[in-house]
């Protein structure tokens, strides 16, 4: 699975969408912009830890190496 970043520039703060899991059909709402982060799914409501942040995290990682790639 994988994020989708809906606003911000590459390897910084935005909105993203990751589907669900668990839901099919589902596509979660993630804030991300470290040390702030949020997500819809009831999983970060009930105990602040969700699959879904993992999922952003990497995206924006591999943002930035894409990034780094692009500048050799």
């Amino acid at each position: 699975m994988s994020a989708l970043r809906l606003t911000g520039a590459p390897t910084g703060p935005g909105a993203f969408s990751v589907p669900s899991r668990s839901a099919p059909g589902t596509v979660r709402a993630v804030v991300w912009g470290p040390p702030y982060a949020e997500c819809d799914c009831p999983g970060w409501v009930y105990r602040k830890s969700c699959w879904h942040l993992g999922v952003v995290a990497a995206e924006v990682e591999l943002e930035q190496i894409r990034k780094e790639l692009a500048c050799e």
